[in-house]
């Protein structure tokens, strides 16, 4: 990127610095959300109101992604020294005004969806301030609060149908399944730097989103055939591609290798959330088309900016 022009390398330091080809993956977990929690209570869809905690979400994401590097750049700078931040593309200044910008405007959208999904937001900006300030350097909780924190983001969904959309089983399981999965995969990134011998655990995940998936379409009762179909294929997709994830990761595997194997499991959740929205009938499956479209997206941003 040094033979750019300084307008455009600066965009793409910013574009690296938000991880792009994962933003893919953060709408639909407020979106799968909305959607199981809009049938197991009988509510009709409000397509506005989906979007804009689909919206607080992204926001607060991208918050999150600032800030985490934020607290890393002098690590950054003898481990990563070329990330947006240590190799001076982005001041810290401004990316602290955009941390702060974009987490006031993600916990103001959500709340103008809704108390409840307010009352998340700020859940999930404290989640996220508390793993990257001090959680990530501990490997016991790390992973769990970053777990939590994709977990909460799918809660968010379901809150801006109140209190109803967050206690219903399904809603309750789909959240459970997310956090794991998630968690596995931040205990995989946390050898990003150097190279680990993984063993059974790079399977983990795959096994977490089997029963994860098998969980949440039993309480779900899904009653139309084709969607039963559509699911069960949409999640022994995400089933299998956690699988061969777990295959890039044999023997000692490289941080190149297991920065990109990160970035195919994260894409992974694309498959997820489809799965998870067909639960919610014939009328998210446009949604579920449109969350699939990532796919293809993030894969070729892949190829330019880092996942992880």
């Amino acid at each position: 990127m040094n033979g750019n022009a300084p307008g455009t390398d600066r965009l793409a330091a910013w574009l690296q610095l938000l991880r792009l080809p994962n933003l893919f993956t953060v709408p639909g977990d407020p979106l799968a959300g909305y959607a199981l929690a809009g049938i197991a209570c009988g509510v009709a869809t409000d397509l506005a109101l989906a979007v804009s905690v689909a919206l607080a979400s992204l926001l607060l994401y991208c918050a999150g992604l600032i800030q985490n590097d934020l607290c890393d750049w002098e690590t950054d700078r003898v481990e990563r020294p070329g990330r947006p931040i240590p190799s001076c593309r982005v001041s810290v200044a401004a990316a602290t005004a955009a941390a702060l910008v974009l987490a006031a405007g993600g916990v103001g959208t959500a709340t103008m969806a809704g108390y409840g999904a307010g009352c998340v937001a700020a859940l999930l900006l404290t989640s996220m301030t508390l793993y990257n300030g001090w959680a990530k350097r501990c490997s016991s909780t790390g992973p769990f609060v970053m777990g939590l924190c994709r977990g909460l983001s799918l809660l968010l969904g379901a809150a801006a149908l109140g209190g109803a959309g967050l206690r219903t089983p399904v809603v309750l399981a789909a959240g459970l399944c997310l956090t794991a999965y998630v968690a596995a995969v931040t205990r995989i990134a946390a050898q990003e730097t150097g190279p680990y011998r993984l063993g059974g655990f790079r399977w983990v995940p795959a096994g977490l989103l089997a029963a994860g998936l098998g969980a949440v379409w039993g309480l779900a009762r899904v009653q139309t055939p084709s969607m039963v179909c559509l699911g069960a294929v949409l999640g022994l997709g995400a089933v299998l591609w956690a699988g061969l994830c777990g295959r890039y990761l044999r023997d000692q595997a490289e941080p190149r290798v297991v920065q990109q194997t990160i970035g195919r499991f994260l894409r992974g959740l694309l498959l997820m959330q489809a799965c998870l929205l067909a639960v919610g009938g014939t009328l998210w499956t446009p949604v579920a088309a449109a969350v699939l479209c990532g796919w293809p997206a993030s894969r070729w941003l892949a190829k330019r900016f880092y996942a992880s």
